[in-house]
């Protein structure tokens, strides 16, 4: 019935962009309204009730920008996404990043499988994320609340709910695949990839007394507030002494600096710049060795290079609101956590309206605090088994370094660590960065990221010199393999996407990914098209 088909409305100044996109999307069965400007929108907007808007960037009378935030203002429009219509979607970008309404970037001009396709993907996308809003309010309302000074006092935890299997033996010999490496680099020195066996929990933390698991976690803050009380108890133990001496003596002179002339001698100041210095260098190892933001370097990227020197340490990305943690074991992934558990907990595959308020605020405040993993906590007081816990680490940490890779803006500094905290012991994932790094660029569904990789869809690829071996230690899909198949060297990304039968979002991810791993590379490119913003 025309009444259940999903609306489309296109706001466009070009009477040709929206009567293209009316004839493609109409013929893939949307309702489709078209609008020619921002007011004409915005009056008409409410009654048709979209379930996506395709908006043009620039519009002759209101900002697009402008119109974004007033459909967010509004209950009966902020439910409704949209996706942004312009000829460079790189460059206005990080201008809709507060903007949560806008949902991906669709670059002009498009062709009729590319917008369909886009289109198709957007509106799935929005469904998933509502389902999983849904799914997991209980938990949501919980993270938002405010951080508190102490951890609840908690009951003995219930039993552990999965059944009691022996001990797992991780063979130390045998021969195992080594991860693809760049060439003239150093390959790490690698572990069994077998997924490390998950202890069974120990009792809950009770009031006061210490949790395991965060053993380490803040070990150069903690180090660093002792270094520094016992460099003041040393240098100002005398000077306390003559307090009341110094008091007698002061007179009416005002007391800040009169006592600051004796606290800040130069002195003392740089006894404690030393002692700081030396504690730095002692508990933390070397200073930052990497360090930068994503316009130098990308986050894959820096992943890759800390695989290739065999690194143990900590790499900070820093998000827009969050904080990820990557911890490294000579050269392989440890752990993946943030010190944000809202986005770290979205789309997990758990019931969190089983857990009881205090359950969730204590794994809320030791996240926040210390990166111990939400679902670490549960395990620990008895909640999760350790397959689930396995599973849910490697999938949520997964879904955290994807949006590390498609935020607008990432600063990354990466900090050496002569030991790593007890539950990235405990829980080590050992994973080769590019098996992860396979199922994260799976896991990317932003079509900007994707396109401007891709290109110009008259490009044409080939294997790489290292395809097939690369190829061959990757955990490949059917579907993949089949793609890679396909490239020979001679047919354009077009006809890639014509003789495959996928669609062309589909498509362009597979071949994304490829020439993120390196299996691909462009042998042809076309001249760069110079377009002006319509």
């Amino acid at each position: 019935m025309p009444g259940n088909r999903p609306r489309i409305m296109t706001v466009d100044d070009s009477i040709t962009v929206r009567k293209f996109a009316e004839m493609v999307l109409t013929k893939e069965g949307y309702e489709v309204a078209l609008a020619a400007n921002g007011a004409e929108f915005m009056n008409t907007v409410e009654n048709f009730q979209p379930d996506l808007v395709l908006l043009d960037y620039v519009l002759p009378d209101l900002a697009s920008q402008e119109i974004c935030e007033r459909l967010l203002a509004s209950e009966k429009t902020r439910h409704i996404p949209v996706l942004m219509i312009s000829s460079n979607g790189n460059a206005i970008r990080t201008m809709y990043q507060n903007c949560k309404n806008v949902k991906d970037y669709l670059t002009k001009p498009f062709q009729a499988n590319i917008l369909a396709s886009v289109v198709k993907h957007v509106l799935e996308k929005t469904r998933k994320e509502i389902e999983e809003a849904a799914a997991s309010a209980s938990v949501q309302a919980a993270m938002s609340a405010p951080v508190v000074d102490e951890l609840p006092t908690l009951p003995v935890p219930p039993p552990v709910r999965s059944v009691t299997r022996p001990p797992i033996k991780i063979a130390t010999s045998g021969r195992t695949s080594a991860p693809f490496q760049p060439r003239g680099s150093t390959p790490p020195v690698l572990r069994p990839n077998t997924p490390s066996p998950i202890p069974a929990p120990a009792p809950a933390e009770v009031a006061g007394a210490p949790n395991p698991l965060i053993a380490g976690a803040n070990q150069a803050e903690e180090a660093l507030l002792l270094k520094v009380r016992q460099v003041v108890e040393n240098k100002y133990a005398s000077l306390a002494r003559f307090i009341p001496e110094l008091e007698a003596k002061r007179g009416g002179k005002a007391p800040e600096p009169y006592y600051l002339s004796f606290l800040a001698r130069p002195k003392v100041i740089s006894d404690m710049a030393q002692a700081l210095r030396e504690f730095h260098e002692d508990s933390v190892g070397a200073p930052v060795t990497l360090a930068g933001t994503s316009e130098v370097m990308s986050a894959d990227v820096v992943l890759l290079h800390l695989a290739a020197k065999n690194s143990t340490g900590a790499l900070h990305l820093q998000l827009p609101g969050e904080l990820v943690k990557v911890f490294f074991h000579n050269g392989l992934v440890a752990a993946i956590s943030s010190d944000n558990p809202k986005n770290y907990c979205t789309g997990a595959a758990f019931d969190f309206r089983s857990l009881a308020r205090e359950r969730i605020t204590q794994a809320v405040v030791l996240q926040r605090r210390y990166a111990l993993p939400f679902f670490a906590t549960l395990h620990q007081d008895g909640y999760l088994n350790g397959d689930k816990l396995n599973e849910l680490l490697r999938t949520q940490g997964r879904n955290t370094i994807v949006r590390a890779l498609t935020a607008a803006s990432v600063d990354f500094r990466f900090h050496p660590l002569p030991k790593l905290p007890a539950w990235v012991e405990q829980f080590s994932l050992r994973r080769p960065v590019r098996d992860l790094m396979l199922e994260v660029y799976r896991g990317v569904e932003d079509w900007l990221t994707i396109e401007s990789t891709i290109g110009d869809y008259e490009a044409i690829l080939g294997k790489s010199r290292d395809c097939a071996e690369a190829a061959a230690r990757l955990p490949l899909t059917g579907e993949e393999k089949q793609m890679l198949e396909l490239i020979d060297g001679q047919l354009s990304i077009q006809e890639v996407i014509n003789w495959s039968g996928s669609s062309a979002f589909v498509v362009c991810g597979i071949l994304y990914r490829f020439i993120k791993m390196g299996l691909l590379d462009f042998i042809y490119r076309p001249p760069s098209k110079k377009t002006e913003e319509a």
